[in-house]
């Protein structure tokens, strides 16, 4: 059996949901869980809210605004942009990589060098970003397999006008490993988040996680 708690609002998270070894501790533990799992679901919502601070404070930065046009000082400008967006995610097991992207939706600059050139302009986190909107992506698997969603800002020039996006790829494993992983209840009891459908994004067993679906269980 397992507790739900529901409603965070947020693509992130939908259920956070307690493994329990035996129906005496579920039965004794009722209150104790609904605690717990509201506090890591709280903790969860205001994690991605730093992410998001943190992102929008990058876009709001001129040389990311500079780097959009097609000229010899653009081009000076996304060299120091890709600069920037390495240190972002140096020594950062957070951010797994950061990417300055044009109304097109091409990659200019981005902390993996292997990213730049790469379209995005089908992409809903950047379409909703080019609005004026930020934006967060459902959790997927990226090429690493590491369980990841992106966060999302417009790039404004001094008009105000939309020009681009800068988005960040957020790992969950940052937060899961000190806020989910460490939880426990009683011996066997621990804890696990589910996306909105029931998919498992974070279980303390790896083969679950993007396998399992606990609607089917």
């Amino acid at each position: 059996p397992a507790l739900a708690v529901l409603g965070l609002g947020i693509a992130l998270v939908a259920f956070v949901a307690y493994g329990i070894a035996s129906r005496s501790l579920l039965a004794g533990s009722t209150e104790h869980m609904q605690y717990v799992a509201k506090n890591v679901a709280e903790r969860a919502q205001s994690w991605v809210e730093e992410r998001q601070r943190q992102v929008d404070g990058w876009s709001r930065l001129d040389v990311y605004a500079n780097a959009m046009a097609d000229t010899f000082m653009a081009k000076a400008a996304r060299t120091q942009a890709t600069g920037l967006l390495k240190e972002y995610i140096k020594g950062n097991d957070t951010f797994e990589t950061v990417l300055l992207v044009n109304s097109a939706g091409d990659v200019l600059a981005a902390s993996k060098e292997g990213d730049v050139g790469a379209k995005l302009a089908d992409r809903e986190y950047f379409v909703q970003a080019m609005k004026g909107d930020s934006a967060i992506s459902e959790p997927f698997a990226n090429p690493q397999g590491k369980v990841v969603f992106m966060v999302a800002f417009p790039v404004r020039n001094k008009s105000n006008e939309v020009i681009g996006v800068l988005a960040g790829q957020v790992a969950l494993q940052s937060f899961a490993t000190t806020r989910v992983n460490p939880v426990r209840i009683g011996e066997k009891g621990y804890c696990y988040l589910v996306d909105r459908e029931g998919l498992i994004l974070v279980h303390p067993k790896a083969e679950n996680i993007l396998k399992l679906n606990i609607q089917t269980l």
